[in-house]
Parts: C-alpha cells; structure tokens; sequence
C-alpha cells in the first residue's frame, strides 16, 4: 500500500560561503529534517562532500517550501575503503541574528513595528504578522535573536520564517510572528482504539481537574498590608469557582456515599483587579485543565494503513482526535502537530500531536516565564526576607508541577551508578537510545551528583551540574535569601546585564544606580568615547574621540599680587576657547553665597574723546574728537571702537 503513496521526492541541497557563494550540489546520502512548534529547525545530513562549520545549506522541501541552515557542526571521517564522508548538523539561518546586535530599543504598538526596529541592519526583513495585539517591550544590551524572542514573549504568536530564491541564491529573509503556525481549519482526523499497536500514545501523569477556583490581587487593607483574594463571586452567583459538569462525570472521585465530586484546583493572578475579567480567564484555564493531555507519535506511512492520509502535514496544524482509550464513546480532544521528523530522502515521516508536549525544553520554557512574569510584577526584591520571596515559590511551584508530569526511565550498574532520565538508556553505556529535543538525566554515584540536559557533539551526556561533599557546580542557581562567606569571583549580573559586577577584576557596571553616600579613590568616567567625562585629582575633564578639550580644576592656588597672600579657586582650561551661554550673569565680591550679587550689564557705553591734537604753526592749537565706544555682554567686554573722528 505504501507504494501508491508517491511520498519519496528527490530533495536537493546546495551548499553556500557564509559570504553567499555557489559552491555546488552536495552529494547526500541520508538526510532527515526536525521541526517542533518549540522553535526546533534542525537537519542532520550524511554527505561526500568536505562541508565546514558555518556554511550555508539551502533546500526545498516536498512541499514547495524553500528552507536554509547554518552548518552549526560537522564531522569528517576516512573510512577504510578510502571513502570520504561527511556528517553535520545546520540549524534554521535564523540563528545569524545571534552575532547581531541590539543596543537600546523599546518598541511599542504592533508587532511588525518592533520586528523593523530590531531588524534593522541585519539582511532579515518582517514577514508575515497576524498577531493584532499591542504592546511594548525594552531591549537593551543583546543580540538581535535575543530581541525577536523578547518580542514574541510580549506580543505573543509562534515564530516563522520564510526564505526566497532566484534558482541560483537566496534574495529574502523574512522573519514573521504568526498567531498559531499551521492550518487550523486543517481536515486532519485522528481516532484512537486500544487495539492500535504501532502508534504511540503518551498520557501525562496530570489529572484533568474539573472544578477551578480562581484568585487576583489580594485586596489592599488601611494598613497598606494586603489580605484576601478578588475572587469572582459577586459576578457569578456567589460561586468563587467555575466547574464543568460533564468532565466531573468522568474525572472526578466518589464521596463516601458514591456522588461524583469534582477535581478541584485553582487558579491565580497576582495582577489581576477586576472580577469580570478574572472570571473570563478562569473559565479558559478551566477549558485548558479540564482535558487529558494525550499526544500520539506515529509514521505517516502508518497513518495511511489506517486509512488517513497526513502526507502534507505541516507543524502547526490543528487536528481533530477521538480518544477511545479512557471511555467507550471517547473523549473528543483538539490538537496540533507539535513536531515532525521528516526522512528527506526515503519519504516518510514521524508526526507528534495531540495537546501533550511533555518535554524538559517545554519545562524549562514554562519556569523561565513564571519568573519573568513575576520579576516584571515585582517592583522590588525582598533579598533579606525571612521567608521564601515569591518568584522562588512559583518557581517551585512550577518545577513540582513539570516534574510530576514527566515520566522517568531508570538504568543502574556498579560502574555507572543510577541514571535517570526522561527517555529509554542503553543498558551498557547509560546513552539514550534516541536523540531528542529536551532530553535529560541525573547520574548518582560514589562520587557525588551530576545532572544535563543535553548532548556533546560526540553524543555523550553534556553533564554541566554538579553536587559533591565538597562543592555545587552548576550553571544557573534560583534562589530566595543567599548567605556566603565569601564569594571569590565570577560576574553578578541581573537577567538582561543591565547591570553587572565583576568580581574577578573589580569592575561594577550599572544604569540607573541610586545610592546616598559613594566614597571614590581614582578615576571616574562617565559618557562614552565620542564625548567623555571625566572626574579625577580635583578635575573635571572632557574629551572629544581621546582628545582632551577642557578642564575644571578644583585644585586652583594664586596669590594676592598686593599682599602676596595664596588663595584657592577655580580654574577654567579650554582647549581653543570658553563659551558661555545664559541671560545673566551676577557676580559679588565676596566668597560668601549670602551676599547679594551684582547683575552684571550688557549693552553698550560711550564716551566723547579727544582723539588728535596738533599746532597750527601761531601758537594755537587744534584737536580732533570722536566717541569710544564699549560692548558688554553679561559684564565681558565683547569688542570696542572709536567712531566720528576726523
């Protein structure tokens, strides 16, 4: 039956410098394609050809659909035989934004306005953008990759990509923001029976909950302190909770007298004030909980055994699916295509749908927003408390949560130790059989603890966390109150590295510092290379591109020329010149600030004078006059002239 399929296409690559040269067709002998709907746009191709890190793959998929990867890393082998073969890995083109930059912008409004802004001197355009959403959002101090995925976490959408060509090179890179990926009107159907063997089904260890209370912003007391919850009882009835009947039918619990109770949880928002609008959201958080979260893994060749044909399907796209396995009449569920694993070159392909993406990545994802939403809700930290700061319950909240989803694979032998992880190992070398996005694994041994989450390139466990009686590494720690003896070295940095402080060499760097008293020895620079300030040894200078071009100095001594007594003061050093701009000008002498000063004139003062006198030969004599004239501005003396003689 697979044989009237028609799925194997020829698929071509070429092969690009990263300066965009045509170096040809690569001759391939295996390829496959990876795409998740968690940003997953990876192919792994076995070749002849001599293919370097940083090269340029384009293709087009049996779709139509123009693709193009960065070789991000490969392998060179000489077999026996005298064969040459090549194995690399590229990744969507999209990662060239990682080496641009992003110094200071903060868009708002639409999302193809932020995505121009962010774009802008890279060789990327905005694509396609439905997200009809407005917001606003400050990047600062990162890649431009960086950025675009700040400006999906505001405006929200799924990221797309889209990549054009004459026939012989790439002339458009388009980055879109889409507000779901995929057909959603797709005829896609799928029905599960128990007595399907070759697809897999993956039921998460979640309990649909079927009753859902829900809680805001807890309502501000005299005291300033805050105390119950806004519940949503005063606009539905009396009930602080919302509840879905028929779901309790089949996943509640009996009562002692064999009632069906409903399976209850909650759900908050620290932000929310309104009721009306907090009962909206719990209604759809109930419509998200109150479903089993199922998914299906299955070949595209096996989908058309049972008579569905899924050869076009695309990540994204929304499909309709029967549940026979949890009752008879199944539960009717929606889902989407969340990954697909396509054989470029034999055709089929393994599809992964359903509403389940049960994953250490999607974990990871899903902690990192709970703590950049509750960092942006939190004005300050509380570093000191005695109890746990709020970001950190959430945070752990969140991890119990992932973690009681995740279903666990164990290996233990006396030279490994114990191995657990989220995939099946191999028995022998404690590897996972397959490769997979959002793998991970602890390993406890005599030695200690270790923990990764990932794969070297030579496909051994990347272990980057490490627990021993005498130490913690680890790449990143989360937590409430810290308290050290002495921290050595390293850099102290907040998420955006807005703010750092380097404590290896010394340097603190920070934007918006706000400090009472600051006690300095040495040299304090302020501004940048183009025009610099600088404070030092009772100076103020300023400098053009290096060069300095005045001077405040504090540190001024002269004498009384009549006394020859030494005086302080202030002196003014300018590089070609002073200019002093302002209405007035008050001067006194004195140097006491409480008494009253002279406004200093402007204008002009003239003066008659005589401006020649000569004999005229019998004892007379005769002169000449004029008038001498002053101009003042602010009390300096501007220019003088003498005018009318003759």
């Amino acid at each position: 039956m697979a044989g009237t399929m028609a799925l194997i296409r020829k698929v071509g690559f070429t092969r690009f410098s990263r300066w965009g040269v045509n170096l040809g067709r690569l001759d391939v002998t295996a390829a496959t394609h990876t795409e998740a709907l968690d940003g997953t746009d990876e192919i792994k191709v076995t070749c002849s050809d001599d293919v370097n890190k940083g090269d340029y793959i384009v293709w087009v998929d049996a779709q139509g659909k123009t693709h193009e990867h960065i070789v991000d890393d490969a392998s060179r082998t000489h077999g026996e035989d005298g064969t040459l073969q090549t194995e690399f890995t590229g990744v969507n083109s999209i990662a060239e934004l990682w080496d641009d930059w992003t110094d200071d912008v903060r868009p708002s409004g639409q999302v193809a306005t932020a995505l121009a802004r962010v774009l802008t001197g890279t060789r990327w355009t905005v694509g396609t953008c439905d997200v009809t959403a407005s917001a606003s959002v400050v990047l600062y101090h990162q890649s431009a990759r960086e950025s675009v995925a700040e400006i999906l976490e505001a405006w929200g959408g799924e990221l797309e990509t889209t990549i054009e060509t004459n026939g012989s090179s790439v002339v458009s890179r388009k980055v879109g923001v889409r507000k779901l990926r995929g057909n959603q009107s797709s005829p896609k159907r799928f029905t599960w029976t128990k007595d399907i063997k070759t697809i897999t089904r993956t039921v998460s260890a979640d309990n649909p909950k079927t009753r859902v209370y829900g809680y805001g912003k807890g309502v501000e007391t005299d005291s300033g302190a805050y105390g119950r919850r806004l519940t949503f009882a005063s606009v539905n009835g009396g009930k602080a909770y919302v509840e879905d009947a028929a779901a309790t039918k089949i996943w509640g619990h009996p009562d002692a007298r064999g009632t069906a109770l409903p399976a209850c949880t909650s759900y908050v928002n620290e932000q929310c004030e309104d009721a009306a609008h907090l009962l909206k959201e719990t209604k759809a958080y109930l419509a998200e909980v109150s479903e089993p979260k199922v998914s299906y893994e299955a070949s595209v060749l096996d989908l058309y055994a049972f008579g569905r044909s899924w050869e076009g399907v695309a990540v994204g796209d929304r499909v309709a699916i029967i549940d026979k396995g949890f009752t008879e009449e199944g539960i009717r569920l929606t889902g989407r295509v969340s990954q697909i694993e396509r054989d470029l070159l034999g055709g089929d392909a393994t599809v992964t749908f359903g509403n389940l993406i049960n994953s250490m990545a999607d974990m990871w994802q899903s902690v990192s927003q709970t703590l950049k939403n509750s960092s942006r809700a939190a004005a300050t930290y509380d570093a000191v408390a005695g109890t746990s700061v709020s970001w950190l319950v959430q945070l752990q909240d969140a991890l119990n949560d992932q973690f009681n989803a995740v279903g666990t694979y164990k290996l233990e032998t006396f030279e490994l130790g114990s191995l657990y992880s989220n995939v099946p190992l191999n028995p022998e070398t404690g590897l996972p059989l397959k490769s997979v996005s959002g793998m991970w694994c602890v390993n406890i041994s005599g030695r200690g603890i270790r923990l990764a989450s990932s794969l070297t390139s030579s496909g051994q466990w990347n272990w980057k966390t490490f627990i021993t009686g005498a130490s913690v590494t680890a790449d990143c720690i989360n937590a409430g109150t810290m308290r050290a003896d002495r921290i050595r070295a390293g850099l102290l940095t907040d998420d955006l590295g807005r703010s750092t402080w380097d404590l290896t060499n010394g340097t603190l760097k920070t934007n918006y510092m706000t400090a009472n008293n600051i006690t300095a020895n040495g040299q304090f620079s302020c501004g940048y290379a183009s025009n610099l300030l600088q404070l030092i040894a009772g100076e103020i200078r300023g400098l053009e591109n290096g060069t300095q071009i005045g001077v405040i100095d504090f540190s001024a001594h002269f004498r009384n020329i009549q006394t020859g007594e030494q005086y302080t003061g202030l002196q003014l050093l300018g590089n070609h010149g002073i200019r002093i701009s302002t209405p007035q000008i008050s001067v006194a002498e004195s140097g006491d600030r409480s008494v009253v000063a002279t406004i200093c004139k402007s204008g002009t003062m003239q003066q008659p004078i005589v401006t020649e006198v000569h004999g005229n030969g019998n004892g007379c004599v005769s002169w000449h006059y004029g008038t001498f004239k002053i101009n003042f501005s602010d009390g300096l003396c501007t220019s003088c002239v003498t005018v009318g003689t003759g």
